[in-house]
Formats: C-alpha cells, sequence, structure tokens
C-alpha cells in the first residue's frame, strides 16, 4: 500500500513479487461482468503477485435485450382498458398518450387509436428498454337489437313516408332510420327492407337489419296478390215515398204604406288631410359585444373590444362610479393602420388597489358615435356569478354555442361521460361541434366554482 509503479510506453505496469494488488472488473456500457479468467467471481478482488503469477483476465457478456410486448387492439366495455402484457420483466412502466409524439396523455377507455410508451431502465442484466407502439380500443358491437316496425304505404310512394315505430338497441341511445329512404316503392305487397341504428355514443358502432313494410295497391288501398277479395253486397233501393200535398197558400193581407224618409241635410265638406312629411330611417347600429377584461390585478387592466365596421377610431372613459360627468382619464385608440387583429385593447394602469370603477368604450366614425358599450370594472378577479350575468347558451344542429364577455373555463360532456371539449379563458361566441343530436352538460368554472347546464341538440 502507498507504492508507486511506473508504467511502460506500452501502458503496462510491472508489479514486482510480493505486492498484492486490488482489481476490479469495469464493463463497457451495454456489457455486463460474469468472473475472471482463474475462477473468481467478485468483480472488486485482490490478487498477490508471485513469481507463480500468470496474470488473470475479466470476463464480460453482452447485456440481455428485453422483451415485451403488448396486446395492439381491444374492444370498448365502457370500463379502463386491461392490457395484456408478455414480458421477461416486470417492472417496466407503461404510459398512454393520444399522440405518437407522446405529449398528451390519455385514459385508455374510449374508443380510438392510442400510443403506448414502455420503458425500463438498464440494471446489471439487461440493456435500457425504450418503446412506443400504437394501440385501438374498437367500437363495440350492439348485440341488444329490438327492431322497429313500419306503417303502410301506397305503391309509388317513398320509404320516408313509412314511418319507423318502437325499436330500440338496449342501453345504447341512438335512433333507426331507413338505409334509402328515398327509394320509391313500385311493387305492392309486403318486403323486406333495410334499415340502420346510429348510436348517439361514439364508442358504438352502428349497424342494419331489415324490417319488413307493407306496400299496398294505389287504386283500392288492398294488395292485388289476394286471389279473391271479397264484393261487398249492393244494398237494396229503398221505396220513393208519395209526394204529399201541397197546402193552400194563407192570406197575406196588404203592407201599409212606409211614410216617406225626411231630407237630411247637407254637411260641410271636410278638407283633406295633409301629408306628413317622410321621417327618415333610423341607421342601423353596427353590432358590438360588450367590453370583456381580459386581465385583471390590483393595479392594472387590460380590456379589450371588437372591431366595429366602419370605425375610424375608438375610445375608453374610465370613471370612478356610473353616473359620474367627468371620467378619470381617458384612453384613445386610432385604428388608422394599426388594427392587425379583430379586437382593440386599452391597457389601464395605475389603478387604485381594492376599487371598482365604470368604463364606456365607445366607436366613433368621424365625429359620430357609432356604438357605446360600458361594464363595471371590479376590483377583484372575476367571479362566476359575474360570468353568468354575461353568459348565453344556445344550440343549434349538431351545434352547441356558448357567448359569454367574461372569460370562463367551458366543458361539455356527452352523457356517456366522454369529453367532448375543454378549453380555459373562453370569452366572445364560442361554436362547438357535436358528433350527434341529443342531450349533452355544458359546464362553465372559474376557480373551484362550477355551472352546469343540459341542453338538447337536434
Amino acid at each position: 500500500a502507498g507504492e508507486a509503479f511506473d508504467m511502460d510506453a506500452n501502458g503496462q505496469v510491472q508489479i514486482p513479487t510480493g505486492f498484492t494488488v486490488t482489481l476490479e472488473a469495469v464493463p463497457a456500457d451495454g456489457y455486463k461482468f460474469v468472473g475472471w479468467s482463474d475462477g473468481e467471481s467478485d468483480q472488486t478482488r485482490s490478487y498477490p503477485v508471485s513469481d507463480n503469477s500468470t496474470g488473470v483476465q475479466p470476463i464480460f457478456e453482452p447485456k440481455g435485450q428485453l422483451s415485451i410486448t403488448l396486446s395492439d387492439n381491444s374492444d370498448y366495455t365502457g370500463e379502463a382498458q386491461i392490457l395484456s402484457v408478455t414480458s421477461t420483466v416486470t417492472d417496466f412502466i407503461l404510459s398512454f398518450f393520444s399522440d405518437e409524439a407522446c405529449e398528451h396523455p390519455a385514459e385508455l377507455k374510449n374508443a380510438g387509436d392510442y400510443y403506448i410508451r414502455i420503458y425500463r431502465p438498464a440494471d446489471a442484466n439487461y440493456k435500457e428498454y425504450n418503446n412506443t407502439v400504437p394501440y385501438t380500443i374498437n367500437k363495440a358491437e350492439i348485440k341488444d337489437r329490438v327492431l322497429p316496425t313500419a306503417t303502410q304505404i301506397l305503391v309509388g310512394q317513398t320509404l320516408n313516408e313509412s314511418i319507423l315505430e318502437g325499436g330500440s338497441a338496449g342501453i345504447v341511445p341512438g335512433s333507426y332510420a331507413w338505409t334509402d329512404a328515398s327509394k320509391v316503392m313500385n311493387t305492392a305487397g309486403k318486403q323486406s327492407v333495410s334499415v340502420t341504428f346510429t348510436p348517439t355514443d361514439a364508442n358504438y358502432e352502428s349497424f342494419t337489419a331489415n324490417v319488413d313494410v307493407e306496400v299496398k295497391d294505389t287504386k283500392t288501398g288492398e294488395d292485388p296478390t289476394d286471389p279473391d277479395p271479397d264484393t261487398p253486397d249492393t244494398p237494396d233501393t229503398p221505396d220513393v215515398p208519395d209526394t204529399p200535398d201541397t197546402p193552400d197558400t194563407p192570406y197575406v193581407p196588404d203592407t201599409p204604406d212606409v211614410p216617406d224618409t225626411p231630407d237630411v241635410p247637407d254637411y260641410p265638406d271636410i278638407p283633406d288631410t295633409p301629408e306628413l312629411p317622410d321621417v327618415p330611417d333610423t341607421p342601423e347600429q353596427p353590432e358590438a359585444s360588450v367590453p370583456v377584461v381580459a386581465e385583471r390585478t390590483p393595479t392594472t387592466a387590460v380590456i379589450t373590444w371588437n372591431k366595429v365596421d366602419g370605425a375610424t377610431s375608438y375610445k375608453l372613459f374610465l370613471y370612478a362610479k356610473k353616473g359620474d360627468a367627468e371620467p378619470l382619464k381617458v384612453y384613445e385608440f386610432d385604428s388608422n393602420g394599426q388594427l392587425k387583429s379583430s379586437a382593440i385593447s386599452f391597457n389601464l394602469t395605475e389603478l387604485e388597489e381594492g376599487k371598482s370603477y365604470y368604463i364606456t368604450t365607445v366607436a366613433y366614425k368621424g365625429e359620430s358615435v357609432l356604438v357605446e358599450k360600458s361594464i363595471e370594472l371590479s376590483a377583484t378577479p372575476t367571479s362566476l356569478e359575474e360570468v353568468l350575468a354575461y353568459a348565453m347558451i344556445t344550440t343549434s344542429y349538431h351545434q352547441i354555442q356558448v357567448t359569454t364577455a367574461v372569460p370562463v373555463s367551458v366543458r361539455v360532456v356527452a352523457m356517456t361521460g366522454q369529453i367532448l371539449f375543454d378549453q380555459t379563458s373562453v370569452t366572445g361566441r364560442k361554436e362547438i361541434s357535436v358528433p350527434n343530436s341529443g342531450v349533452y352538460m355544458v359546464i362553465l368554472y372559474q376557480g373551484r366554482e362550477a355551472f352546469l347546464q343540459k341542453v338538447i341538440v337536434k
């Protein structure tokens, strides 16, 4: 111990007899130590140098390659998926994502395409394993089927004139419709025609089946294939009764003379009503939403307002309270060549902490006022109560519209629990498309406060 030895030109060290050295076998990356050439197994060991020493060599082998395989698909069950995994080890990590770049985590529940990242760090026996594989949850097949019945139609009518009644698909919501509703039925009699069930839950496959529809003859309304329809008996013609004698006409006394009507005196002519001058039409005011508080700190605020068609300049008046005659400050925004977006932004500074204000935004065309809008600027962050005061939820065909002047987080959820839309800081009008008609839940939330409204989409 403590002795220094010189290294020769070949990088070797000559150690005299009588010394004991400590050896450590250090494998290269991707290799593992398996023993020494003299049978010793300790990776760090002592080795005495004597006249009979022949030297020892460490023995290394490549580390093993891990084998981890997953099932690549399954069918929707309504629950979180249970994966089938085959592996030579157990301590690996699985992460689930909706994109191949593995940036958006996901839950393996709803039907769709996913990506699974498999990772295990290297150890003494195995190399590192890092792999991403695709995984698909297929839409579930609807097996509980009760087909609808069809009302009768006449030869020459289309299928859409036959109404489908009843029918269901177990617990799966949806509706039946003719697969080809425009098909003209030119042949009389009972016929088997295809219908399609379309589920409102996107996790289920649609299916087609056949139902019977009765097509009647156009002229008789009966099935012409009937070989011998019954002809109704012709009723007997009833006897015509004798015509009774005409009674004598009673005597009518003479009508007394009516006295002449006295002459009505002439009335003076009524002068014509003078024509009123035309009233000019009131010019239509361009639409503009109320100002929006985009940001709020104790001493500053950012107010945004939509552009107004035809406006040449904009102003924001800051008041201490509603009804004040004189503003505390006036902010101006000149539109000439400066508007690069659809909104005007006013940056309010030097506000007093804990104090509320009243603001009015005005759009001008020259010297004329086009649009004037006002809101209160609260001293505190926006509450859900303030959001609901300005918010409106409407629906149209396969669409939900959320309109709000105050930033709010919006989530749309199907009755199956599937989240169709989730976005923070929504302002103005947001149009959200939904896949099918039915009932949906619209949730507006601000911090820990939330408001839920069920809507029906046609």
